[in-house]
């Protein structure tokens, strides 16, 4: 019994030990950055799965005790994470973090010529990238940022094709009532954005309060839309091809009266007024002439499309990016023939290096040349498509030869003095 207790007592010191051994162990090591070999001061390092943890001092260096058999967690942000199994015996740990170029190269653009990264900035500015804009077709670049970023408010000025876009960036902050922010285009100001081709775009970002915007000045009271585009990588070469194809049509057109039913309203409007009616009933079912005016004001299955040409790449000391695109969209009111908008872009942006990228030249050059024609506007009361809404379906839509019929010498009440709306447009 004496000897059984013994060994009891003998095996349970050298578990203790055991126990003891790995729970005073200390793991030391330094965290630095992979690619220029700098300390990385304040960097987590954690037990994995337990609550124990410390952080790098200012050189980098640490101290945590663990187990034999235990993996530190080492983390800083803007770096990807890693993880470190600890072995017996281990001496002096090197970590080296690898950064994260999704996270730490996130840069803003906040003035003329000058950028910051996104963690180092404090102020209200939103970003996107030229991907999320090329997400559905659109034919312009203030058109595409429709809800792209929360509080700014885009609507067009118009149903026409290439119509103009209104964008509100901070409500009305002018006297005068102007709303539209200030543009900057790779560094240059401008008033207008719509000419800029969406696929030539690397990001955008919008810069809501007065702080990020100061650098211009009274001219950017209505916050500012910074525009970058997209520029060549060293030694490399790229190839692409962006393109769309689409119809237009309207889903649900005004029901109008048809010849037979507009003949029964005007005699019906005669009776009531104590005159006779215009039509017999045999003229009524023999109307040689039943135009339905919704039909020619707006075509369907109407042509958009898009198509751009890119090429980028470049050397050691230089890189460059170019690209050519045809933009096309016909207007569903009278069709291509009557309103249409088409646009032609050419691109080149380069960048050369010299003495080592002491000194540094290039251009960014941008042309673009646009074309419409569109019918008349106007507004509520006095539009291309309201006469269309009261032209008589008796009236004819061309005459023998082809043309629009002329009703100037037709003296028949309920034709003289109406007009073809479709050729007034």
């Amino acid at each position: 019994m004496k000897k059984q207790t013994n060994l009891l007592f003998l095996s349970i010191v050298m578990l203790s030990m055991q126990v003891l051994f790995a729970q005073g162990m200390t793991v030391s090591g330094t965290v630095t950055d992979a690619q220029t070999g700098e300390s990385l001061v304040g960097t987590q390092v954690f037990v994995k799965g337990t609550f124990v943890g410390t952080t790098t001092d200012d050189n980098g260096a640490f101290s945590i005790d663990v187990e034999t058999g235990a993996t530190l967690m080492v983390a800083y942000i803007g770096y990807k994470s890693q993880e470190v199994a600890v072995s017996e015996g281990v001496g002096l740990l090197s970590v080296q973090l690898e950064p994260d170029v999704l996270k730490q190269d996130e840069v803003v653009v906040t003035g003329l010529a000058s950028s910051v990264k996104r963690r180092n900035l404090a102020s209200a500015v939103a970003k996107v990238s030229g991907d999320e804009l090329n997400g559905a077709p659109s034919q312009s670049l203030d058109q595409a940022l429709g809800g792209k970023f929360a509080g700014v408010h885009i609507r067009r000025n118009t149903g026409a094709p290439g119509g103009g876009m209104s964008v509100n960036l901070r409500g009305v902050a002018t006297i005068a009532g102007e709303t539209q922010p200030l543009y900057v285009v790779d560094g240059v100001l401008t008033g207008d954005i719509s000419y800029l081709n969406n696929a030539d775009i690397e990001s955008i970002s919008v810069l809501k309060d007065a702080a990020s915007a100061a650098i211009y000045g009274s001219q950017a009271a209505n916050g500012v839309v910074l525009v970058t585009t997209k520029g060549g990588r060293k030694n490399s070469s790229q190839i692409s091809f962006d393109e769309y194809y689409g119809f237009q049509s309207v889903p649900d057109k005004i029901d109008l009266l048809n010849a037979r039913e507009y003949a029964v309203i005007l005699n019906e409007s005669a009776v009531n007024s104590g005159r006779t009616p215009f039509f017999s009933n045999d003229d009524i079912n023999n109307l040689a002439t039943d135009t339905n005016w919704m039909d020619h004001m707006f075509k369907d299955d109407v042509v958009t499309q898009n198509y751009t040409l890119g090429f980028t790449g470049g050397g050691e000391n230089s890189t460059f990016s170019s690209s050519l695109s045809y933009t096309q969209q016909g207007g569903i009111v009278g069709g291509k023939d009557l309103s249409n908008y088409e646009r032609y872009n050419v691109r080149i942006n380069s960048e050369h290096d010299m003495y080592d990228g002491f000194v540094t030249f290039g251009e960014n050059l941008s042309f673009a040349y646009e074309k419409s024609n569109g019918v008349r506007v106007g507004n509520q009361y006095n539009n291309s498509l309201r006469p269309a809404f009261g032209t008589t379906p008796l009236l004819p839509f061309s005459d023998s030869e082809g043309g629009f019929y002329d009703s100037s010498g037709n003296s028949t009440p309920y034709i003289s003095g109406q007009a073809n709306p479709y050729a007034e447009l």
